[in-house]
Parts: structure tokens; sequence; C-alpha cells
């Protein structure tokens, strides 16, 4: 009988092995194809070992219609140990590994590949090597008998889902390296207890700690900069909460259905409290808003059980806030922290509140952000009286001022855009919408501000028209005009453009003192300072060599009838009175003269005085000096200069087109004489050059030297004739003394 039993015993347990599949025991090193890795399974002991140098794969196509398909799928390990000479874990490399409780990990190994222990439902614990840098996504998710976790002081990140579902995981030491914690990274952690997350973390993925129903403590970093949405959604024992100064936003369901909350603390640079931030929050009875949080979501506080506001709920806050709007549209208490007396209202665009003016005053630079009329803008809370806009505003948004009480704006010239009911709107006692009776706006006429004005029907008080204060005159020239010294400056170079009796440049109705046109400048173009007032002076700059047609000096003038009244004839009368400042021997100094500008001549070389020749006219721009002598062999010649540094190379002799070179330092100017009626360049006036003038002048004997033509021009018209002949002779016979013929002014 016993040995039926046992052989019945024995069959059973065959028919058993081959329906269920017993356990392979592996032959040692079975190969990972293509890789130089090896694997092998002792059955008795339940160890899962790996041989050879160099990563595990990724088995990302772990799973074939619900068939798991890794290599020892069926081997029922508990343990996995490694050769020292492997260095990654592949993706989803031991995921469903059901029977597995430890692993030991050397630190060769520097990857671990994502999901590599998702679904390990009985391991407990893991010392992770020094050299990893990332916990990758799903890498112990639904790992839910892992009670501890060892991290190496290498790892910056925590990524999605790491630890999803470890609801056996009580407490964890985040490693100080970490930087980011990801999505859901700890979502539904339900044992975990308390979480400090070290300095250096700057971000906290949304759901990072989702439905952690026994978190009761949570320290924030100061680094820290984003946190997700809903990251501490349905922490149901979380009492309190400190939020870091650099976070700026507190997104929607944050601390959602989190019963126990009592303490929360927010940054003073909060700017935005998303909608559902701290709903269901029952034990929170009140808050405190910080100045700069400009936006409160639908329900973000104050809203407990099923949704229903909480009894005495109290709002801290400025006056002029949100804060305050948020408590009163939902009827909650508010405690009044007083009025914000500055912030921002654009990019670069500040506003700031003067209580002792009751002025509210913008400034900043470029353009103000466009509000809307429901809430307006923060600052309209305040009952200021008067705005007044900065220099460098250039924009004021749609409803910047909607309901405001203030009836006084001034508003500078650089506003090139007015927004939508920006100004003077408000909503009346009836609910209608209207223009506040009274408002006014001060400001330069053709400006934005006037034609908003006008479109408005609000009353506009004018600076003026809008002074310009530079342009364009040329294609490389440019004008800038000075208010307080009402000066108007050329500069650049090139010409200045033609304009007309129509058409004068744009500040020809400014009140012009003096004009000075800089070197370089080439030429004045018609009309070019022609104004409607007179200038007393200008200065014309060494390179101009042409000038139109009544170009300056000339005032654009209506003329009267016999009774004295204006007509809508127009004419273009000189100023006598102009100074004209220029160099000699320029069309300057002619046009001066043609029009009978009072001339006042520059000295170009100032450092050169030529006192040793008399009479004398030095053209420093042509660097010419014009002797008028009848004999320059007969004069001691002594050339006297100021500056004792020049040194003075002389002549041989002092004849027409003879040269004196003046050098000091590196600088060197060099001057050619024109004696007048030396035609010959002997330095003598006598009959033989009154022949020679004879002989070009029927073109016997053409003259080209410019110097020789200049000493035959004896009496200044621009001629070399029988006239300059004749004068020649007359003083050869001493009728007359060249000297008799000096006149600068008439230097051509």
């Amino acid at each position: 009988m016993k040995r039926f039993i046992s052989f019945f015993l024995s069959v059973c347990l065959v028919i058993t092995t081959l329906v269920a599949g017993v356990v392979t025991v592996y032959a040692e090193g079975t190969p990972i194809e293509d890789t130089g890795i090896t694997w092998s399974f002792d059955e008795e002991t339940g160890t899962l070992h790996f041989d050879g140098e160099g990563a595990i794969p990724d088995f990302d196509e772990y799973m074939v219609d619900d068939v798991l398909t890794l290599p020892w799928k069926d081997c029922a390990f508990t343990t996995v140990t490694f050769a020292e000479g492997i260095t990654g874990i592949g993706n989803y490399a031991f995921c469903y590994s059901e029977s597995l409780k430890t692993i030991e990990i050397p630190d060769t190994v520097t990857i671990l590949g994502k999901g590599v222990f998702f679904r390990c439902t009985v391991l407990e614990s893991v010392v992770l090597p020094s050299e990893i840098t990332e916990i990758g996504e799903n890498t112990f998710s639904n790992c839910m008998a892992l009670t501890s976790v060892t991290f190496g002081e290498k790892v910056e990140a925590i990524g999605t889902k790491a630890f999803y579902r470890c609801s056996a995981l009580e407490d964890i030491t985040l490693p100080a390296s970490l930087k980011t914690i990801g999505n859901n990274a700890f979502d539904r952690c339900t044992a975990l207890t308390g979480i400090d997350i070290p300095e250096g973390v700057t971000a906290i993925g949304s759901r990072a700690f989702n439905v952690c129903e026994d978190l009761e403590e949570v320290t924030l970093p100061t680094t820290l900069e984003t946190i997700g949405e809903g990251a501490f959604n349905e922490c149901l024992v979380l009492k309190a909460i400190e939020i870091p100064e650099k976070i700026t936003t507190i997104p929607a369901e944050l601390f959602y259905n989190c019963r126990a909350l009592e303490s929360v603390t927010l940054p003073d640079g909060l700017c935005e409290i998303q909608t559902n931030a701290f709903y269901l929050c029952n034990k929170l009875a009140g808050i405190s808003i910080p100045a700069k949080v400009n936006i409160i979501g639908e329900k973000a506080l104050g809203y407990g059980k099923y949704g229903n506001p909480i009894s005495g709920f109290t709002v801290t806050g400025y006056q002029n806030s949100v804060a305050r709007l948020y408590a009163d549209a939902n009827e909650f208490n508010f405690v009044s922290l007083g009025y914000i007396l500055n912030g921002t209202c654009g990019e670069t665009a500040t506003w700031e509140y003067n209580e002792e003016e009751k002025t509210l005053y913008i400034s900043g630079s470029g353009a103000m952000e466009d509000f809307s009329a429901n809430p307006p803008a923060i600052h309209n809370l305040i009952d200021y009286e008067k705005v007044v806009i900065g220099e460098e505003i250039t924009r004021i948004g749609a409803y910047a001022f909607y309901g405001a009480a203030a009836m006084d704006f001034e508003i500078s010239l650089n506003v090139t855009e007015i927004g939508e009911k920006a100004i003077g709107y408000y909503v009346d006692e009836e609910g209608n919408e209207a223009v506040r009776e009274g408002t006014s706006i001060t400001a330069y006429e053709e400006t934005a501000a006037q034609a908003y004005a006008t479109e408005n029907g609000i009353t506009f008080n004018t600076l003026g028209k809008l002074l310009v204060t530079s342009g364009v005159c040329g294609d490389a020239a440019g004008w800038t005009y000075d208010e307080e010294t009402k000066t108007l400056t050329i500069s650049g170079t090139g010409a200045i453009y033609d304009y007309t009796e129509e058409a004068l440049p744009e500040f020809a109705e400014y009140e012009i003192d003096s004009i000075i046109i800089g070197d370089d400048i080439t030429a004045i173009g018609d009309f070019a300072f022609c104004t409607t007032k007179a200038y007393n002076e200008i200065t014309v700059g060494k390179d101009v060599f042409e000038i139109g047609y009544n170009s300056f000096g000339f005032t654009k003038t209506y003329l009267t009838d016999e009774e004295g009244n204006p007509t809508e004839e127009i004419a273009y009368i000189p100023n006598n009175e102009l100074i004209v400042k220029g160099y000699i021997v320029t069309p300057a100094d002619e046009y001066a003269r043609e029009f009978e500008f009072i001339f006042e001549a520059l000295d170009a070389d100032t450092y050169t005085e030529f006192s040793f020749l008399f009479p004398t006219v030095t053209d420093h721009i042509n660097k010419f000096i014009f002797t008028y002598v009848n004999n320059a062999n007969d004069l001691d010649f002594n050339p006297m200069v100021e500056d004792p540094e020049v040194e003075v190379t002389l002549p041989e002799k002092l004849v027409t087109n003879s040269a004196i070179t003046l050098t000091k330092g590196e600088a060197e100017n060099t001057y050619t004489f024109i004696v007048y009626g030396d035609v010959n360049c002997d330095g003598k006036s006598n009959s033989t050059d009154a022949l020679a003038i004879l002989q070009h002048s029927v073109m016997v004997n053409v003259v080209e030297d410019a110097g020789i033509l200049a000493a035959s021009d004896i009496n200044h018209d621009g001629k070399v004739n029988s006239t300059d002949a004749l004068i020649i002779l007359q003083l050869s016979v001493g009728k007359s003394q060249i000297t008799d013929y000096y006149n600068p002014g008439l230097i051509r």
C-alpha cells in the first residue's frame, strides 16, 4: 500500500510539473544576443546573475500580446547580482519580476534604464550605485513592498512616476545633488509621512506627491522656482506649508483637498494663484496675499467641504489689490494692509502714487500693457486726482485708467498710441458706461493725446504744437535744435537739400537766434534756412563751396495792403542785420557781400600772423597770401610768426607763386604768395606784366596758372583784360599805387 501511495504521488508530481512548467535550470553563461553579456540562474538559491562587460540591453518590447518576453521570465529569482564589468541596466530589464526581493547593483553601473524595476511587487530595498545621475521614468513604479531606497551622491533628477504607487515607502532621504523631481514622481506613496526636499532643487513636477495621504510635513528649498499643477493634491494630513521666495505662480489644484492644511505662507514675489489652488482646504481659515499678486483664479481660496465658502474665511491684503477684489466678489472678510503705492504697468513701465500730491506718475519706458474693464488696473483703486505720463512712455494701454477718479491727465509728446477707453471712462450709478464729466487732457497739438481727446469728447488743453528737436536735411546731413539756447546746428557730411517757397524746412517757424553749419557740409540748398522769424547770425563751415537761391538770411513775410492789413502775397525779405561768420574767398563771403549781410571773417590757422607784409590778406582756405606792393623786392622780408613753436622756411625770392612753409610738430602748412601785378613772377609790377596781360586778353598767350591769373586781376572784377594792363602801366609811371586797390572783401 505504501509503495502504491509513493508511486501515485510521484506520478502526480510529474503531471503537475508538466502542466505548470517547472523552472528550467539554465546552464552557466547563457548569452544575451550581440552584447557580450551572459546570464545564469541558480534555482537552489533563487539568484539571477549577470556576467561579462558592458550594458544589459533595453527591452522596450518586454510585453507582446500580454506575454512577457524577457529571457529570464520563467526564472523565479528572488535576488539579482552583477559582475563588476556590468556598466548599465537597460529599459524594463526586470519589470514584472514579482518574486524579486533584493538586488545588489555594483558601483560600475552608471545607467539605469526606464521601468527597470516596474511592478517588482515584493522588492523591499535598493541601494543605488554611486555614479547614477538620474532615476528614470517608472524605474520603481508599482514596487508596492519597497520600504527603503538609498541614493548615490550624484543623482540630479528623479523622473516621471519613478516611485509611483510605492505605497510602503514611509521615509526617504533625497540626495543633496538633486535638481529636479518629475511629474508623479512620488504619486500615491500613501505611507510617506514627511519629505525634506534639499536645497538645490529648482523644479517639482505636476502631481509629484499626489495622494500622499500620510504626508504630514513638507520642507521646500529656497532654490525652488517652479511647482507643477496638483503637486500636493489630496495630501490629507498636511498641516502647514511655506512657499519659497522664487515661486511666482501657485498652480491649479496645488493643495486641492488638503483637508488638514491650517497655515500657508506665500512669498512676496508671488504674482498668480490659479484656479482651485487651495480648494477644499477646510481648515484654512484665512490667508495673507502679497502685493504683487495680480491674478487669483476661480475658487482658488476660501472654499471647503462640498465646495461651499468656508465660514469666516478672511483675506488679508492691500486695499488696492486683486486680493480685495477677490474678497469682495466672494463676500469674504477682508483685512487691509493699506495701499500699494507703486508697481509695474508694462514690461518696462512702472507706476507710483504720491499721496501728498494725490498724483499717479507713470514712468520707465516703452508701452503700458492693456488692461480690461473688469477688473481695472490695480492703481485705479486709489483715489488719485491727477495722472502724469513720463517722457519715455510710448503707449497707454486699453482701459489703463478705466474707472479712475482722476480728472486731469498730462501726457508726454512721445506717446504715439492710446488704447480703447484708456482715459475718462467709468460706470455711472445706473450701471451705464460713460465719460466722466470734467476730465481733461493736457498735451501737445497734433499728437495721439489730442486725437484721443477729440474722438472721445474730452477737454483738450494745448501745450502748443509739437516741437521736433532733430531731423534730416540731407542724404548724410542732419539738424538739431536746442530750445534753451535757440541754436540750430547742422552736422554730418555732403549737401543740404533744396527746399521751395511752398515747402520750407520743418524748423522754419522755430525761434532761432543762431545757426551753425559744421565743417564737412559741402553745399547749402535753395531756401534751406529761410524762416518765418529773423535770426541774428549764421556760421558757415569751411567746406561749403556752393550756396543756393535764398539759402539763408531771408525771412518769409506776408505783405500788407495800403491800410496795413496782411495779404496772401508773400515776399522773402533779407535781414540786413544778419551776421555771417565764414572764411574769406569762399561762397559765404561772396553771398554775404551780394545781399549786404554783415560778414565776419574766421581765421582758419589761428597760430599764424603774416605781419611782415603790408598791406596783405591771407586766404587760409586756399593757402594764398595776397600782397599789395609795387615792388616786392624793396620789402624788408622778415617774417614774424607769433607762435614760438612754429618753424618757418622762407622762399629764395618774394614773387608770385613763391612759397613759405610753416611747421608745428607733425603739422605743416605751405602758403603761396600772390604779388598783385607781378605776372611774370619777378617781384615787380611794370610794362612787361602789362604786355603779358594784354597777350592773355587777346588769346595770344593764354595763362592757366591760378596764381598768375590771381595776380593779374588787379581790380578784382573776376576778369583779366586791358583794364588790368592799364592799371599796371599807371603804376609803372607812378600815376597810382597798388594799395589803392586794396580790398580784401573782393578777393577772388
